[in-house]
């Protein structure tokens, strides 16, 4: 603090300034300079009265001679010192009126508060108590930290969280103490069952706190609304009488919530576990569990138990039943089982399982036009497939009677023609089916022939009835016999039918043809002969004139000098092309220049390199790989070349074995300029 002026460069002393040293309890300091002081009283400018120093815990702490008129406050207390201070001072001289009065200062004495405190529906609540609030509905909680001086600050924290921005803090200054302050903070919170046992945590901050901070913590108890879940085991298909099934409820509730299970809208237990040993079809439906507590009840959780069950009561609609011919007529087959059973009919004519057709894979089987066909023993059999097992069960038999006019069968309709040769019995046999029996069967031929079944009239007979092999039951077959028929018996024959419902009428033809004598026979096989030995020998001819497909291809004479060496697989030869300026084939005749033996010496080197390394390995030279097609000849040179071919080989070449050599074919070009020379590519050949 710096000294006063002397007085006669100081023109008033009116001015100063108090200063707070320390602002904490227990000895706080003013500083108070003012300028040529003789007396000097400080005042609490908040107060009426004055403060006179030197009374017992005010003191002077400066040097009033310089103008400092610093004062000592000892056990400050907040009561009786917080507040603004003045330092004023009286007139120097009786002459002078000069009062002098400094700037205030504000001396703020700290209290710490008491530790804060956290309030729920107007109840306290311990540090580490619960606070129990409901999920997705909005709650207040307060946290209280009172006489303080200042008044503290407070934050919140929800977990790691810090949501003090959810708060809003009032300071209330406390009607007993009205310089000490209640620090209020009121959070609002809206909580979800996942936020269930979090902790809430309040912070009040002081600085006369010993650690700055103080805290209380309580735990939200989230209650909310059960939530049920369905566990089913084993998951897949369940069979009757066979598997069995638990059924497992779930429930996430706060408070805990209590179990009802329902079948089909039936109350059936409240255990939590629903065990079905052993399972069976009547136990399939749909199983429901809910969950209750104080605040309500949970959505239900359902499941449907599906029961799978072999068929069962396979039943045919009507039991039996009798059709007209040409009428339609209905069977119905029934039956119980999961997954629902597909059908299948079964027929048999004569009754005989092993015999019996499929008619049907529909559940009805519907007959549009009745023929004596349809009678017989008709069998529903119901399937379907569990776990990957086909099972089966099949009706009672059911068996349809066929009645009305005769019927011709129509499975014999590749009967109604007849061929025989001239001197052999002939027996026209026709089946046919009657309920009623027939009263009249009668055949007719030529010009008013007629026999009824049982007569005969020389060389034709016709026979008794039997019962045909066909279809047993109302049927039967009719046999005309025409003994050593000749050509004069090749005609029509007509079969008429007749009972009380009407009649029924077919014709069958017959055929006579004269024999086939042995001669005829020799003689076409010869003939094939001769045909399959002409052919033959053209076959030798065009080959060995190299005709047509036949014809053989020139070998490049490089061929000749290629190295050989042996791998794994077998013998590698190593074919290269040749140099530019070696000769080239004359396709012209397709033989390198004009000789023969030059040919022949080729192959004959090939064969002698071959020979040692090869042995028993070797094979035959495809032709193609040897020779190049030569170019269309005209027919006097190809047969002037082609003796001169047959003379040198048996002069030169008859001890050459081209058979024990294998070389692949290789695409070369040749030609009479060496201009067009173009090198190949490497290749390898294995033998």
């Amino acid at each position: 603090m710096s000294e006063c002026p002397p007085p006669e460069k100081s023109k008033s002393c009116a001015e100063g300034r108090v200063l707070p040293a320390n602002q904490r309890n227990g000895p706080n300091y003013l500083d108070c300079m003012l300028c040529h002081c003789t007396s000097v009283v400080s005042t609490r400018s908040d107060q009426t009265s004055a403060t006179f120093i030197g009374t017992g815990k005010y003191a002077w702490n400066g040097n009033r001679e310089k103008g400092d008129c610093s004062i000592l406050i000892l056990n400050a207390s907040v009561e009786r010192d917080d507040g603004e201070w003045e330092c004023q001072v009286g007139a120097s001289t009786l002459e002078l009126d000069d009062p002098r009065t400094s700037h205030a200062a504000r001396l703020l004495v700290r209290v710490a508060p008491l530790d804060p405190i956290i309030e729920y529906q107007s109840s306290s609540v311990s540090d580490g108590g619960n606070i129990t609030v409901v999920a997705h509905r909005n709650t207040s909680v307060q946290c209280l930290s009172r006489h303080g001086s200042p008044a503290a600050v407070i934050k919140w924290y929800l977990g790691s969280e810090d949501v003090t921005g959810w708060a809003e803090q009032k300071n209330i200054s406390n009607k007993d103490y009205p310089k000490k302050y209640d620090a209020v903070s009121i959070l609002q919170l809206t909580l979800v069952k996942e936020q269930n046992s979090i902790p809430l945590k309040c912070i009040a901050m002081h600085e006369a706190y010993k650690r700055k901070v103080n805290q209380i913590q309580v735990k939200a108890d989230v209650q909310y609304l059960p939530v049920v879940t369905l566990e089913k085991s084993p998951i897949e298909d369940v069979e009757d009488g066979k598997d069995s099934v638990k059924l497992v409820c779930n429930v996430d509730a706060n408070p805990a919530a209590f179990i009802l299970w329902k079948k089909d809208g039936r109350d059936l237990s409240v255990d939590n576990d629903l065990v079905l040993n052993p399972i069976h079809k009547d136990d399939g439906g749909l199983y429901t569990c809910q969950g209750s507590n104080s605040l309500g009840s949970s959505e239900p959780a359902s499941v449907h138990l599906d029961i799978k069950y072999s068929p069962t009561n396979v039943r045919v609609l009507p039991g039996g039943t009798q059709a007209k011919v040409h009428n339609q007529t209905s069977l119905i087959c029934m039956a119980d089982g999961n997954p629902p059973p597909r059908f299948i009919w079964l027929f048999s004519a004569n009754g005989e399982p092993s015999a019996a057709q499929i008619k049907g894979v529909e559940a009805t089987l519907h007959i549009d036009n009745v023929t004596y066909d349809a009678q017989g023993t008709y069998v529903c059999m119901a399937a379907n497939s569990i776990k990957g097992e086909e099972r089966t069960e099949q009706s009672e038999e059911v068996k349809i009677d066929v009645f009305g006019i005769p019927q011709i069968i129509s499975s014999a309709t590749s009967r109604s023609s007849l061929h025989v040769e001239k001197g052999e019995d002939a027996i026209l046999e026709v089946p046919f089916c009657s309920d009623p029996p027939p009263k009249l069967i009668i055949w007719e031929w030529g010009e008013g022939l007629k026999l009824q079944v049982g007569e005969g009239r020389g060389k034709y007979i016709a026979e008794q009835l039997s019962s045909s092999s066909l279809q047993p039951t109302d049927c039967y077959d009719a046999r005309l016999v025409v003994q050593k028929a000749d050509m004069g018996d090749a005609r029509s024959y007509l079969l008429t039918v007749e009972n009380e419902r009407g009649r029924d009428s077919t014709v069958v033809s017959l055929a006579i043809s004269e024999p086939v004598s042995m001669s005829t026979v020799i003689g076409l096989v010869i003939g094939c002969l001769i045909v399959l030995v002409i052919v033959v020998l053209i076959i030798l001819y065009a080959f060995r004139a190299e005709k047509w497909c036949f014809r053989i291809q020139g070998l490049p004479y490089w061929l000749s000098p290629f190295p050989m060496y042996a791998t794994s697989q077998g013998m590698k030869f190593d074919f290269e092309v040749p140099p530019p300026g070696s000769p080239t084939i004359d396709l012209s005749n397709g033989r390198p220049g004009s000789s023969v033996d030059t040919r022949k010496l080729e192959l004959e080197a090939i064969r002698n390199r071959l020979r040692p390394s090869l042995g028993s390995r070797a094979g035959a030279i495809p032709p193609d790989a040897l020779y190049t097609l030569p170019p269309k000849r005209s027919s006097h040179s190809e047969e002037n070349t082609h003796q001169n071919d047959h003379n040198e080989n048996k002069n030169s070449t008859r001890d050459v074995d081209y058979t024990e050599v294998e070389v692949p074919k290789i695409e070369t070009r040749v030609s009479n300029s060496h201009s067009d020379y173009r090198p190949q590519p490497h290749e390898v050949a294995d033998i």
